[in-house]
């Protein structure tokens, strides 16, 4: 059977149009008008980039701590209890560019206490809202305001310029009016951080003429909303605590390494033998806290690599290397288990028992490869988290000692790292490690008598 072809109406004005578009380029290319380029087109387009808070005065029964600054005589500020806004006023006349400010006496105020998390970094401020009634205008010939951050000792925070700079109508105003969003404004370098003091200052400006009666002039405004750009403060991360366990093949290790157990932050050392220093084949579960500081780490924002390194001193220049994956040849390497690589030690908040270390506050992952997991629970700013790393010793049996580190997953180490806070294992000594007077050597340093169980 034959088909038969055709065009409906729709089909073909789509594709006279395309035809038409095609024409028109052709044409354009072999003049001389501006050509749009087809590489990084459109163009980027620059845009603040950061976190926003916005702080509002509503001066809903007071001025909120706003107060006249006293530098004029003539020209008052003042709270209204009626509107709930602040005004300034006058009744002088031949005024000249007459100055007064609204401000907060005292600060007592920061960036924080306007709604910034602790540790932030402030960027930008914009008033990008505010409203303005003109009441009285008797003899007002010209007024304007400016608006502005000042810190304790009465400086400007943002030195490029105020965020208000307008000219206000001479009109009477039929009910509050919406002022235009002011400019926004880079913060100073020294004012950036969220402990800041700060105060919101207004300046007004008011010329009145002169001749028969009196003046009478009452400017009000309300609601001024101030909208903060900053870059959220990032978590610190600082290993802190471990301990050595036996693997039991379970999540939770429940027998310490050694005899007596060793205690947390007590290293595995050859000395003395009952401390039961690692065979080749030996696995090995090293649970390690790590504390967050300056802000909140949240959930399944980090993941983790275990490093090691042959050395007697964990903090010396020597490179680290990490821990080779499950049947590799590395020295050391990750164990394999019926336990699930990446489980949770426990929920959240954790389980009383689950975790082993005495500073930890929540709950890690169990791992038997890297890059891990993401953590998988917040980790407000002042807690450790607890980590388990099961590893298996896969080198020779001589006398070595090593340590070990976490470090982050993009290959970054923690913020720091405590003095104690690294693991360290040593492998038992053999034969040809011994001296003739019974001392033995590991990673190149000396040690004492060692005599098998």
């Amino acid at each position: 059977m034959i088909k038969k072809l055709y065009f409906n109406k729709k089909v073909s004005k789509k594709l006279g149009r395309s035809f038409l578009l095609l024409v028109v380029l052709f044409v354009w290319s072999l003049t001389s008008l501006p050509r749009i380029p087809l590489i990084g087109f459109p163009p980027n387009i620059p845009f603040i980039n950061g976190a926003t808070v916005v702080k509002t005065w509503t001066f809903t029964g007071n001025a909120e701590g706003l107060a006249d600054a006293a530098n004029s005589t003539s020209v008052s500020f003042a709270h209204d209890a009626t509107d709930n806004a602040v005004k300034f006023t006058t009744t002088t006349k031949n005024l000249s560019n007459e100055v007064e400010f609204g401000r907060k006496a005292a600060t007592g105020e920061t960036w924080e206490t306007w709604g910034l998390p602790t540790n932030a970094t402030v960027t930008d401020v914009q008033i990008t809202a505010w409203q303005e009634e003109l009441v009285a205008n008797t003899k007002l010939t010209s007024h304007s305001l400016k608006a502005r951050i000042i810190d304790s000792g009465g400086s400007t925070v943002h030195s490029a310029g105020d965020m208000l700079n307008v000219t206000l109508g001479t009109t009477i105003d039929p009910s509050y009016q919406a002022g235009a969003a002011g400019t926004s404004r880079a913060v100073d370098a020294g004012s950036q951080a969220s402990s800041t003091d700060v105060r919101l200052e207004l300046e007004y400006t008011v010329t009145t003429s002169g001749g028969g009666g009196t003046a009478s002039v009452d400017q009000r405004f309300d609601t001024i909303e101030l909208t903060i750009t900053y870059t959220p403060p990032t978590p610190s991360l600082t290993q802190n605590d471990w301990r050595l366990y036996v693997d039991n093949d379970a999540l939770d290790p429940t027998e310490p390494w050694g005899d007596p157990d060793l205690d947390e932050n007590i290293s595995l050392t050859s000395v003395p033998p009952s401390n039961d220093p690692v065979d080749p084949g030996d696995e090995i579960r090293i649970r390690i806290s790590v504390n967050v500081s300056a802000a909140t780490l949240t959930a399944a924002n980090e993941g983790f690599i275990l490093q090691y390194k042959e050395t007697n001193t964990c903090t010396d220049g020597i490179s680290w290397t990490d821990v080779d994956a499950s049947g590799g040849s590395g020295t050391w390497r990750f164990a394999s288990s019926s336990v699930g690589d990446n489980t949770a030690l426990s929920g959240n908040p954790p389980t009383a028992g689950d975790l082993n270390l005495g500073v930890s506050d929540r709950a890690g992952r169990y791992s038997t490869s890297a890059p891990t997991s993401t953590n998988p629970f917040d980790v407000s700013s002042g807690e450790d988290f607890e980590w388990d790393w099961h590893i298996q010793y896969n080198g020779n049996a001589e006398a070595h000692s090593y340590c070990f580190r976490m470090i982050r997953d993009d290959t970054t180490t923690l913020n720091s790292y405590n003095s104690d806070s690294y693991p360290r294992v040593d492998a038992r000594p053999s034969t040809p490690d011994f001296m003739q007077h019974g001392n033995f050597f590991s990673t190149g340093q000396e040690r004492g008598y060692f005599w098998a169980d």
